[in-house]
């Protein structure tokens, strides 16, 4: 059968409909115990959304100790999944209805994310999606250092030969191409153009792959 491997924040969730509320409450919980002052950093968490979490936490808190941020982590974490089982999320349009017709056409599905497993499991679980998916990889499952390792993992411990990558940001195609697999940028995430340019195509809805994924494996495998 024909793996899809997809990304979670950008691709299938909406992050940023948790992220503010998890942050600003990470943030009040910082202010509150002195450990930060100013404002919360959103605009700049975003900007680097989907990066491993200790670059997340080097690059908005900056002249915080390490103590701090592994504080700050902790917090966060807790804050965002306090957010989704409050039912605060939204998924991307069409998400639930094109991963059950992939699942039912006979696809194998995966999610590899550079979120923390509790963060990726919480989504499965809220929004029902555990039947589909026939594995989850999160970054701190393995402790993997990027996005490119974490899937080249996943593609070899199920032993992977032709496939598809589907996620919003480089680091999502930079990870599929290294794999051999079938690149898919979405423009509705919160990567720009420019930034999925070597994408092999481009999707602006979800739902869009269904219809495209069966000729684009078919040309790659050819190749």
């Amino acid at each position: 059968m024909t793996t899809i491997i997809f990304d979670m924040d950008g691709t299938l969730f909406q992050t940023d409909s948790v992220l503010e509320g998890a942050l600003e409450k990470t943030f009040d919980y910082l202010r509150q115990t002195d450990r930060w002052q100013g404002e919360t950093p959103i605009e700049q968490y975003l900007a680097i959304l989907g990066a491993p979490m200790h670059v997340v936490w080097e690059t908005i808190m900056p002249s915080a100790s390490h103590e701090e941020r592994q504080v700050a982590d902790q917090a966060f974490w807790d804050f965002l999944l306090e957010e989704i089982r409050l039912d605060h999320g939204k998924l991307y349009p069409n998400v639930g209805k094109t991963l059950e017709e992939l699942y039912q056409l006979g696809y194998d599905l995966y999610v590899a994310s550079n979120g923390f497993m509790r963060y990726l499991q919480a989504i499965v679980d809220h929004y029902g999606f555990t039947s589909y998916l026939k594995d989850i990889y999160g970054a701190d499952r393995f402790e993997t250092a990027s996005k490119t390792e974490l899937v080249a993992k996943l593609v070899r411990d199920y032993r992977i030969e032709g496939g598809v990558m589907v996620g919003d940001r480089s680091s999502d195609l930079t990870a599929g191409a290294d794999a051999k697999l079938v690149t898919i940028g979405c423009l509705y995430g919160y990567g720009t153009k420019d930034e999925l340019d070597s994408a092999d195509v481009l999707v602006e809805d979800i739902s869009e792959i269904r219809s495209i994924v069966s000729q684009r494996l078919e040309n790659h495998q050819k190749r």
